[in-house]
């Protein structure tokens, strides 16, 4: 449910802004590669960045515009830390079909589950109590994982430019 919500809200800000600048109806191939390449945004966040995009560009953004307002105006990893705490105490609950498809996938996120934020051992172990502790927790470790995981994305890129940006192979086994 808030899943069809977060895509209608997407769908509307998208086409208020392709409706000024496209006389054609957009395919789906292109709403998808906007969706994919804003999935780890708030639907708020996406929502201000097309609504900067009406006020302020004069043609249609590519995404990497959107990107570029969204890093320069918001904490994309703070935001990202706690929406990702909150989708991990969904989880450990049991009610992991309330977060968004894909958020595990996230390569700092992916990472803290394989190790000490694993849902399966905390689902078993942790009591109703412990949600908030663990909530905080996973945040500050969010938040230097993400950082670890680019600095090696950087220096990967540094060493070849043309090396695939393959963060889960980059990252297993570390830490």
């Amino acid at each position: 449910m808030a899943e069809r919500s977060r895509d209608a809200r997407f769908l509307n800000a998208f086409m208020s802004v392709w409706s000024i600048h496209k006389t054609n109806e957009p395919d789906k191939i292109i709403l998808s590669s906007y969706k994919k390449a804003l999935e780890f945004w708030e639907i708020e966040q996406i929502e201000s960045a097309f609504g900067y995009a009406l006020t302020s560009l004069k043609f249609f953004p590519k995404p990497a515009e959107l990107i570029e307002y969204l890093n320069r105006w918001i904490e994309p990893k703070q935001v990202t830390a706690q929406a990702h705490a909150g989708y991990l105490t969904n989880a450990i609950m049991g009610k992991d079909y309330l977060n968004p498809s894909g958020w595990r996938d996230e390569p700092a996120t992916a990472r803290l589950l394989r190790g000490r934020f694993n849902i399966d051992r905390l689902h078993e172990t942790s009591l109703e109590s412990d949600l908030k502790w663990i909530e905080k927790d996973f945040i500050e470790a969010y938040s230097e994982t993400s950082d670890f995981v680019q600095d090696m994305l950087q220096i990967e890129e540094s060493t070849n430019p043309k090396i695939t940006k393959d963060i889960a192979s980059l990252t297993r086994g570390i830490g």
